[in-house]
């Protein structure tokens, strides 16, 4: 950004020898006026050509600001001397974070004749004061539930100010896995000059299973531009589930069946409902198991499943009745081992009475 400032070194030009140089340090900003002495013997002043060499953003287009250099800075005056004369060097600013730069300007006389400069070459330093800045996320932790985008932003401080700047951007596989639980994502941050914050979106993949929070990280790399690195690099992307998976029982702890039916064989029928929760990947087992009656005579032992879907709250089970079942006993049904995030109710296990 635009400001100035300058020093000189070197004594004295009147006791300089010939061709000695001298070194003038300015930033590329306001107008400054630094010293190079010409000193002559002569009881006149030639013309003379003044040419200026390897310099980095000198000498393009004129605009300010410039460099001004005057032939003395205050020498001593003695009989034959001339007055300084002054000449300026335009100097072009840019926004890059690039160092500093040199050019060397030089004198020549161009009167055939003419006596020695006492100093006849200047070197500038054209200062840079454009600073591209630590790039670093703008928190170590990063929150998302189960839907939707993940919002992250990188910043650099306040008194950055170079661009264009850069840095790249990935995303890394923990407990959280790319394609199921987020889009992998990978790309390039531009900071233009005076820009300090850019964001950026990572989708989020929704799904409907109570499972565990997830989480992934996001890392910064290969940052341009003169930029750096800061602390923290790398953001942890925390994945909450929202899917409940609630609670599974029978509907009511008793149900009944008749022995005899029009189409063979007959059934008895029981209901398993959830509540508390909709997530989908729900399962339980129910097994069999004798009461008054038995599997020899009443019925077919039967050992499976039941799943629930998302948002599925009721499920319906069978047990085929053997023919010739006697009325007046029964058997019993028990859940257990749920899975999919749920847990069993108080009515985990049903009678079913025959009649």
């Amino acid at each position: 950004m635009p400001r100035s400032s300058a020093r000189s070194a070197g004594g004295d030009g009147a006791g300089a020898a010939s061709g000695a140089s001298r070194t003038i340090a300015t930033q590329r900003s306001e107008p400054t006026s630094v010293t190079a002495p010409i000193i002559q013997k002569a009881p006149r002043q030639p013309a003379t050509a003044i040419s200026a060499a390897s310099g980095a953003e000198a000498m393009r287009a004129p605009r300010t600001p410039t460099v001004a250099v005057t032939a003395d800075s205050k020498p001593k005056r003695s009989a034959g001397n001339h007055a300084p004369a002054t000449f300026s060097v335009p100097t072009i600013g840019n926004v890059r974070q690039d160092g500093n730069r040199t050019l060397t300007l030089t004198l020549t006389p161009v009167s055939l004749g003419a006596p020695p400069l006492i100093r006849s070459t200047a070197t500038v330093t054209i200062v840079d004061n454009d600073f591209a800045g630590a790039l670093s996320f703008g928190a170590s932790t990063f929150a998302s539930s189960e839907f939707g985008v993940v919002t992250l932003s990188v910043h650099r401080p306040t008194t950055a100010n170079a661009g264009p700047v850069t840095v790249a951007y990935a995303t890394v596989d923990g407990t959280a896995k790319a394609g199921i639980d987020y889009q992998p994502t990978a790309g390039v941050l531009t900071f233009g000059p005076g820009v300090l914050v850019v964001s950026f979106t990572i989708p989020v993949l929704p799904n409907t299973l109570d499972n565990p929070d997830r989480s992934f990280t996001v890392a910064l790399s290969s940052p341009t531009g003169g930029a750096t690195l800061g602390t923290p690099s790398t953001a942890t992307v925390q994945i909450h589930n929202n899917d409940i998976a609630g609670t599974v029982q029978f509907s009511v702890v008793a149900f009944s069946a008749a022995t005899t039916c029009a189409t063979p064989p007959c059934l008895a029928t029981l209901s398993v409902k959830r509540f508390g929760g909709g997530a989908s990947g729900v399962t339980v087992d129910y097994a069999t198991v004798d009461g008054t009656g038995n599997a020899l005579h009443e019925y077919i032992p039967v050992t499976d499943q039941v799943s629930f879907g998302a948002s599925e709250f009721l499920k319906t089970i069978f047990v085929e009745l053997r023919p010739g079942a006697t009325p007046g006993t029964n058997f019993g049904v028990i859940l257990s081992n749920p899975r999919g995030g749920a847990v069993l109710g108080t009515q985990s296990t049903a009678t079913v009475n025959l009649h």
